[in-house]
């Protein structure tokens, strides 16, 4: 669980604002909102790989074990979803 006190001032001020936003039953910005805060290693991105990097961080949110940025890669190269790591189109 993350100590708040412990967190950076950014992460303060953005937890602050939703609480004080989820308090105010006028609001229609976030109504009914959730916070999940939860500590991920992070992972350097190499090229256009940022779909592919948030899938490996994905799994860490989920509790599987990490999976590796080029694992991901070579697997979905191999299923024609990317060619340099992008995951729109590979296709040229």
């Amino acid at each position: 669980m993350l100590d708040i006190e412990s967190a950076s001032p950014l992460l303060r001020k953005r937890v602050e604002e939703v609480l004080s936003r989820h308090a105010q039953l006028s609001s229609t910005s976030l109504p009914g909102g959730h916070l999940l805060i939860s500590a991920l290693d992070p992972i350097a991105q190499a090229g256009p790989q940022c779909g592919l990097v948030a899938l490996s961080m994905a799994s860490q949110l989920l509790g599987l074990e990490r999976i590796e940025v080029c694992d991901i890669f070579k697997m979905a190269e191999k299923l024609g979803f990317t060619v340099q790591g992008e995951i729109f189109s590979g296709e040229a």
